[in-house]
């Protein structure tokens, strides 16, 4: 997701990876990428 989806969710418990930045497809600059680290309780 965007750095932008992530500042959104700052504050809700989320955990975030930081994956580098990527080059969409058809896009000139480069955008930043986060993954969400899910941390389910197992149920």
């Amino acid at each position: 997701m965007s750095n932008v989806v992530r500042e959104l969710c700052s504050g809700k418990g989320f955990v975030f990876m930081d994956r580098g930045a990527f080059a969409p497809k058809g896009f000139d600059a480069q955008v930043r990428l986060f993954e969400l680290r899910w941390q389910g309780n197992g149920g």
